[in-house]
């Protein structure tokens, strides 16, 4: 007769806990996706070799990999293949570490660093299908190694989130980059009779406060079609004409801008903008044998603007461009002005 064994109150609980953990464990590996990121392959054609860390590269890549699935519905994982070499190179070396170490999809690809730029290699290889499922070829410019490092990680989540139904979502570091300050300065003038004669602009300047909220309108990937809100404040200064008594003009002009914007591989940019505008003027003037006064009026009106913006640096941090553009108010008679100068533009630093 088998003797039958007893547990004490303590064991009965603590081969619970250790079953529960598991159970718990089991669960969450069966909701999430699973996909093994290989280390890449890095090469190069530069005479001094490689600057570039696999190693470091990596971990940049499911960094961004983790911080785009907000959902968790995929499990990427950095593992060393069990072989000696762990370097995957073609899809038997990846059939090879599947099997080997028991994983199902695997991603892996080839970095070659050259003079001028960069490319990547990706391959997603599944140990079911035993095949490639899906080749990605990306290049960059020798300046635009952290853009590589993103546009990896946003086709690699893209095909699995198409795998797997999923909808990309917005991350703070994502929404953090889309508000930026543009700050303009420049010449302007106004047209028709008898402004021309009246007003001799001097000087202007223009600063923006934008943002973005929501996906593009349309995109296809090098390129996408964008909406932007923001708000806009505008200092002008001017002597005056021939034909009124000498006099200073200072303008101040604030409102809300609504704009769209065309980006060209994430570096170019045009942007259409309108606003409504109000627009607050100080005549600042000395009639023969009186005191010197200011006179203040206020004008309403709107802008239509156009500006074209190269970002100089790979976080697209930094840019400059040119601006120009037209406003015209309810003035009695109509004003008209136009307006065109260099920008320069921050983003990145305003939540």
């Amino acid at each position: 007769m088998a003797k039958k064994t007893r547990y004490t109150t303590g064991e009965i609980v603590k081969r619970l806990s250790c079953g529960l953990v598991l159970l718990l464990a089991a669960l969450c590996r069966a909701g999430a996706f699973e996909a093994s990121i290989a280390e890449f392959y890095v090469t190069s054609d530069i005479e001094q070799g490689a600057t570039v860390d696999a190693k470091e590269f990596n971990e940049r890549l499911i960094s961004r990999l983790v911080a785009l699935d907000t959902k968790g519905k995929i499990s990427f994982h950095s593992r060393p293949s069990k072989d000696t070499d762990g370097i995957v190179r073609s899809s038997l070396d990846a059939a090879h570490a599947c099997e080997l170490n028991g994983w199902e999809i695997l991603v892996y690809g080839q970095l070659t660093q050259r003079p001028t730029s960069y490319e990547a290699e990706i391959r997603i290889y599944s140990q079911g299908d035993r095949s490639v499922l899906k080749s990605i070829l990306l290049r960059s410019g020798v300046d635009d190694y952290d853009s590589l490092i993103e546009d990896c990680a946003e086709k690699i989540y893209g095909y699995f989130g198409n795998m797997l139904s999923l909808e990309k979502e917005k991350t703070q570091y994502e929404i953090e980059k889309n508000s930026w300050i543009i700050e303009e300065g420049g010449y302007w003038w106004g047209v028709g009779d008898p402004w021309r004669n009246t007003i001799e602009p001097i000087f202007g300047y223009r600063g923006t406060y934008r943002f973005r909220l929501g996906d593009p309108l349309r995109t296809n990937g090098e390129w996408a079609w964008l909406r932007e809100y923001g708000a806009l404040i505008g200092f002008a200064y001017a002597a005056s004409g021939p034909d009124v008594i000498p006099s200073k003009l200072y303008s101040g002009e604030f409102g809300p801008l609504l704009a769209w914007d065309f980006v060209w591989q994430r570096k170019e940019e045009i942007s259409i903008t309108c606003e409504p505008l109000v627009r607050l003027n100080f005549a600042n003037y000395t009639p023969m044998y009186n005191d010197n006064r200011t006179n203040a009026i206020v004008w309403y009106g709107g802008g239509l603007d156009v500006g074209y913006r190269l970002w100089v640096n790979s976080l697209r941090t930094f840019g400059i461009g040119i601006e120009g553009g037209m406003s015209s108010y309810m003035t009695k008679p109509f004003f008209l002005e136009y307006h065109v100068g260099a920008s320069v533009i921050w983003k990145g630093a305003f939540k």
